[in-house]
């Protein structure tokens, strides 16, 4: 089966680590690189907080120095784009890219506003180009046994889910203004709200005390996502900017066990606290998420996994904890 042809625009950190993901992909192959600086593309590695994005052969690769310049000469040869350009180009380059004529699958956070979401939606909408916002842990194996813990049951119902994301603040200039990044509320919360919302559905009302940061906005968080019923979980997340290391994790207490990651290894207990083995599969979560958008693009198909709707969803929320922290951690409907 022949694989799709994909750019990727924006050849910066997260850029790196997509790009290197293609060479093991099913559906689609990676044959373009985009990026307005040019020291960027004679870059075949990238170190960042997650460490080396691997390494890519550049020779193989069409390289352009401009969107117009790649859109005038692959317009017909392309078939989906890549976006991993700052946040604050998210919606405008997503709607220009889907009226050109590609497929597109853009970074998170989806846009800075609801507007810039909602005319991502329309421009897909009208185009009749598949748009997927590529919230990562979606995809992810260890996060998709979580999942399938609380779905199946196997621990009984879930008590409490607490998960954070911290680390020091990000490498590029543009992250240390909010109005660019959204601050690490919007930035790097939104991957734990975004997959607890996933999960759980949308809460009846959420509240957020925070510190302002380098950003100039809500970079030290501390969320609480309230569910109606006398059973419903506790659920909260955390996330900074103001940390040294990058550290990802999760704690879930079941009624008769419960699962702990802290960003290396996954571990579960029965309600004894004694070890339960795990079968989780070591796949890489960006591989995974962007040949899931290809297939989804060959079969003409919607990407249910990751709609837009839903991640313009996640946008929304994280935006009413930026308020609740402005009024101080108040609790805000939803």
């Amino acid at each position: 089966m022949k694989k799709l042809a994909c750019a990727l625009v924006g050849f910066g950190g997260i850029g790196h680590h997509h790009a290197s993901r293609y060479a093991r992909c099913k559906n689609v192959r990676l044959v373009a690189l985009c990026d307005i600086d040019p020291a960027r593309l004679a870059e075949a590695e990238s170190k960042t907080n997650l460490g080396s994005s691997g390494t890519l052969d550049l020779a193989k690769l069409r390289l352009y120095k401009s969107y117009d310049e790649f859109a005038a000469a692959e317009k017909g040869r392309v078939d989906m784009i890549d976006l991993c350009v700052p946040t604050y180009e998210h919606a405008r380059l997503a709607c220009r890219a889907l009226r050109d004529g590609f497929h597109v699958l853009s970074e998170k956070p989806m846009a800075l506003s609801l507007a810039q979401c909602d005319a991502m939606i329309a421009a897909a909408k009208e185009s009749g180009r598949t748009h997927m916002v590529a919230q990562c842990l979606r995809f992810s194996p260890v996060y998709g046994a979580l999942r399938a813990f609380v779905e199946g049951g196997r621990f009984g119902a879930l008590r409490s889910l607490s998960m954070h994301r911290v680390g020091a603040m990000p490498w590029s200039k543009w992250y240390y203004d909010h109005r660019k990044c959204g601050g690490a509320v919007l930035d790097l919360q939104l991957h734990d709200l975004d997959f607890a919302v996933s999960l759980l559905g949308t809460p009846s009302a959420i509240r957020c005390e925070g510190l302002r940061g380098p950003s100039g906005g809500w970079d030290e968080t501390l969320s609480r996502l309230r569910y109606p019923g006398a059973k419903a979980p506790i659920v909260t997340t955390a996330a900074s900017w103001l940390r040294a290391a990058f550290k990802p994790g999760f704690e879930a207490v079941f009624e008769r066990g419960l699962l702990e990651y802290d960003g290396a290894e996954l571990r579960a207990f029965d309600a004894k606290r004694r070890p339960v083995k795990l079968a989780v599969k070591g796949a890489d979560m960006y591989g995974l998420e962007i040949d899931y958008f290809a297939d989804c693009v060959r079969r003409g198909a919607r990407p249910e996994r990751c709609r837009p709707e839903s991640t313009r969803e996640s946008v929304r929320l994280a935006l009413l904890q930026a308020r609740s922290a402005a009024r101080g951690g108040a609790w805000i409907r939803t």
